[in-house]
């Protein structure tokens, strides 16, 4: 974390709010939308819930997933890995590639998951009767990850999303609102933040690292 996130006094207060409102826009649904764009082009919400098959249960249960539609670097994902969420019972499902039977690249933005960046070498565990659940951290890739919910007008957005992808950031989406952003280094991510934080100032944003 750096020194101007840690001289906002309000930073850990909002970090609280984003990640609490960010759980519940991302499973606000816009049925105004279409199947993959909605109002001015931006995408859809992309989490949703899923019903599972328990034998155990003897039914159906209901578990939550949290899903990336979209990873940045689908074109090498070949798997897709679970971690849960601490104090909810959500699932992140991220898209790596597999290198190893439980070692995996990270091949998409976390948006609820901290301490996880793009390209992060990864392992997996066994949790329960799943096998793949995210463990650990083997060999960080030295990228940064930001989540930002949008709360300004759609024309404001356009204009943030065009800087940040001028400006070389890779984006996701979760929901109309929220975004997973990445940078490849420190000094990108450092300019980042003065940029995010001149956001909140304007009332266009709300926003935290990816670290915990």
């Amino acid at each position: 974390m750096w020194t101007c996130l840690i001289d906002d006094v309000c930073f850990l207060c909002r970090r609280r709010r984003l990640r609490e409102r960010s759980v519940e826009y991302a499973q606000t649904a816009f049925t105004h939308c279409s199947a993959s764009k909605g109002a001015a082009g931006f995408p859809v919400p992309l989490s949703e819930t899923i019903k599972v098959a328990r034998p155990q249960d003897g039914g159906m249960s209901s578990e939550k997933f949290l899903v990336h539609r979209d990873p940045v670097w689908r074109d090498r994902a070949d798997f897709i890995i679970h971690a849960g969420l601490p104090e909810t019972d959500h699932l992140e499902q991220l898209w790596c590639r597999k290198i190893l039977p439980n070692r995996f690249e990270l091949c998409c933005i976390p948006f609820f998951v901290f301490d996880l960046s793009l390209g992060d070498i990864i392992e997996t565990t066994r949790v329960g009767d799943r096998q793949y659940m995210f463990a650990t951290v083997i060999r960080p890739s030295g990228r940064y990850v930001f989540r930002v919910l949008l709360t300004c007008q759609m024309e404001r957005r356009a204009g943030i999303i065009a800087w940040l992808t001028e400006y070389g950031a890779l984006v996701e989406w979760s929901s109309l609102d929220l975004i997973a952003v990445d940078v490849a280094d420190l000094a990108r991510a450092e300019a980042l933040a003065d940029y995010l934080a001149e956001g909140v100032r304007r009332g266009d944003l709300q926003y935290e690292t990816g670290r915990s």
